[in-house]
């Protein structure tokens, strides 16, 4: 089995408050050995808003959850987490 992570840079306007918002988009697959099946893990929308960032991780059990912390870190570790104990 091998698991697929796609990240994707999406940055978004500045809203006129001057400072642009950042947004990152991942996507994750599993692919069973040499078969070109993929089955879809996981959407996570990851934003960065002035000084809060923010993860929306959606998978098909568990529908839409959202995470908040004050650093990137922090909310990875929070999905990593989330994600860890629904599919162990």
């Amino acid at each position: 089995m091998q698991i697929i992570f796609s990240l994707q840079h999406a940055p978004l306007s500045d809203g006129g408050r001057g400072m642009p918002e950042e947004r990152f988009l991942m996507t994750v697959y599993y692919r069973f050995g040499f078969t070109f099946m993929q089955e879809l893990i996981c959407n996570i929308e990851f934003d960065q808003d002035e000084d809060t960032y923010v993860a929306k991780l959606r998978t098909e059990m568990g529908g839409l959850r959202e995470y908040t912390g004050k650093t990137f870190e922090e909310v990875l570790n929070l999905v990593m987490i989330e994600l860890q104990e629904e599919f162990a």
